[in-house]
């Protein structure tokens, strides 16, 4: 077999080649257009890397345990290059590893849509994803944004071919699936410690969608859901443990500093927050709503159920967490 006919994901080489075109293409018109659009919480990550990799501790200038940074693995993800590269050089990195996971966000986001449609189908939808204004901004700035959406497209993607490979409609437990399920728990964990909030509702929306789909097989729940769960609330919960006894609090300073309004003002902002029409921040949603049309209106099985589960999900995860303060609608890009 020719080295570009091997198949990943049941897609041959040559076609995740052909979809790496246009993805580099939209990388370099994000930099064009927007170059390192850097905002100030970019220096609070770097400034906490630094911190990291020089003392081995979170820590604030006036040495409180302190989680500045609300990306965790972000953080984590910087520390090595602090570690051996001067400050000034720091901000660099960071943007190039923003626009690399912009690339690879698209790649995948063919991979999971060429499971449903045609070559040329998933080419197109790659290009509408890779074509949202607030996703090429966000991409520029060096901030966890693009690597978020990577993470929740790989998660689409493992839950798509864990329904699709039939895997739901077996008895018991294999050593494969035993093994399957630790791999999406995982992607979860590494998505919480990268945004507490985006890891929340599409791990939510990931249950959902399996829940859906076992119980509209076979009216059951498959062991395979039970046993992602409990590993998935298993790993989040030592997360969550460990930030307890480091700094004393369950989640980063930056995100518990943002909480404690009254539900009511809550739902509102995050409900004005979502539907806004200015600007670029109205588009993500479009994009997404238009995304999940195209792909119910080309198939006919389960990927059209995970699009809408994650769309439901992502919105009320917004709403409910309030909305954000920063322009070009930075929540509604991974939505």
């Amino acid at each position: 077999m020719p080295p570009l006919d091997r198949r990943v994901f049941g897609i041959s080489l040559r076609e995740l080649l052909w979809a790496c075109i246009p993805a580099f293409l939209l990388a370099v018109t994000a930099v064009a257009f927007y170059g390192p659009s850097a905002s100030d919480d970019v220096y609070i990550t770097l400034s906490a890397a630094q911190a990291f990799g020089e003392y081995g501790v979170f820590s604030n200038l006036n040495g409180d345990a302190i989680e500045q940074s609300t990306s965790l693995f972000q953080v984590l993800l910087l520390t090595p290059f602090a570690m051996v590269l001067a400050p000034e050089q720091l901000p660099l990195v960071a943007w190039a590893l923003s626009v690399g996971f912009f690339v690879l966000a698209l790649v995948v986001g063919f991979i999971f849509m060429r499971q449903s449609v045609s070559f040329l189908l998933a080419l197109a939808g790659t290009a509408l994803l890779g074509l949202v204004p607030s996703l090429h901004f966000w991409s520029s700035s060096g901030m966890e944004t693009s690597l978020a959406l990577f993470l929740v497209l790989c998660l689409m993607l493992w839950a798509q071919c864990l329904v699709s490979s039939g895997r739901l409609d077996v008895h018991g437990l294999s050593e494969g699936q035993v093994g399957r399920a630790v791999v999406g728990s995982t992607l979860v964990l590494v998505l919480f410690a990268v945004r507490p909030d985006v890891g929340v509702y599409t791990s939510s929306g990931i249950a959902l969608y399996l829940l859906l789909t076992g119980w509209r097989a076979r009216r059951r729940i498959d062991p395979i859901f039970w046993l992602w769960a409990i590993v998935t609330a298993t790993l989040v919960g030592g997360l969550t443990a460990l930030r307890m006894v480091v700094t004393g609090s369950p989640l980063p300073q930056s995100v518990m500093a943002k909480s404690g309004r009254p539900i009511g003002e809550t739902l509102i902002a995050g409900w004005e927050y979502v539907t806004q029409s200015s600007g670029a921040a109205w588009f993500p949603l479009a994009a997404g709503v238009v995304l999940a049309l195209v792909v119910t209106s080309a198939t006919s099985g389960k990927g059209p159920l995970l699009v809408g589960c994650m769309l439901v999900s992502a919105a009320v995860g917004v709403i409910f967490s309030g909305g954000d303060w920063m322009r070009y609608g930075r929540f509604l890009v991974v939505m």
